[in-house]
């Protein structure tokens, strides 16, 4: 076993068959990350992992949580790893097929909610990926319609999965969000949500290592204009009849998405910042 996986000490074991050995033999790991990441690591395996794997067959094998580990010293994302992400106190499945939920898209979602708190409206998440976001307002607003496009086939089987784990009912789209036919796919709607594709190609080497793993598809702009998706997303609107639009947003392109909604007729728009102060978030509206 590589010196990342050995300890100090004796009573090295193979394998584990309670958190007591489990936060033990993490205690003694040699891990280069800071006290408080490497007590968050430990957690989020064990919960996320480990506790169901001894439930089911009365221990873990040491050999198999240093693949683990190893993962993720490559910069592998734990959720990718796991298997799971947590999203506005729920649980959904995640895999490289999809992007890992960020805060920035609770606070989007958290947006929309208190913006419609009562009455049934119809909404549709373009590029759904997990379908964190249609499965959340379904929760937390079961009079909703909501719909989940994506052009990813394996997105889908993810999305659907997530909201069968969550007892929901989601009409799921496959479709890609730039083909100019799509609204007809849809009834009526009354408000749009995506995160789109915002990263050029000349910014992936701007991207973290974690972001690396994550699936192009979601990501890249195969365009020379990174508003792309935005404009096509907006000419969905229209085409739908929605009269609100919530749009995540690249944070290095507010100039551009302050200078584009300046030319939007009809539509008002409206920026907000997320908890680290950077702008990330956009609603657009008009009359209804």
């Amino acid at each position: 076993m590589v010196r990342l996986f050995s300890y100090g000490g004796t009573g090295m074991v193979d394998r584990i068959k309670n958190r007591t050995e489990w936060q033990d033999w993490f205690k003694r790991l040699s891990w280069p990350a800071a006290s408080r990441e490497k007590a968050w690591l430990e957690r989020i395996l064990w919960e996320d992992i480990f506790r169901e794997t001894i439930e089911k067959e009365g221990s873990i094998d040491v050999k198999a949580i240093a693949d683990l580990l190893m993962r993720i010293k490559s910069g592998e994302p734990v959720e990718y790893v796991t298997g799971k992400s947590h999203f506005f106190g729920m649980i959904f499945q995640v895999g490289p097929a999809v992007l890992i939920p960020r805060p920035e898209t609770e606070e989007l979602v958290d947006w929309v909610l208190t913006d419609f708190p009562i009455r049934p409206i119809a909404v549709a998440d373009l590029g759904t990926g997990s379908g964190v976001i249609p499965v959340v307002l379904k929760k937390k607003r079961p009079g909703w319609n909501l719909y989940g496009l994506d052009v990813s086939t394996e997105a889908l089987e993810t999305a659907r999965s997530n909201a069968r784990s969550h007892h929901c009912t989601i009409h799921w789209i496959h479709a890609d969000l730039l083909d100019p036919e799509i609204a007809g796919n849809f009834p009526h709607l009354d408000v749009v949500i995506s995160n789109p594709p915002y990263i050029s190609r000349e910014e992936t080497n701007l991207m973290s290592l974690n972001t690396s793993h994550e699936p192009e598809l979601a990501l890249i702009v195969n365009d020379t204009d990174p508003l792309l998706f935005y404009r096509r997303i907006v000419a969905f609107a229209e085409a739908t009849g929605a009269h609100t639009v919530y749009l995540e947003l690249n944070e290095f392109l507010t100039d551009a998405y302050r200078s584009w909604v300046g030319n939007l007729l009809g539509w008002q728009a409206g920026f907000r910042v997320d908890m680290q102060g950077k702008t990330r978030m956009l609603r657009l509206t008009r009359g209804h």
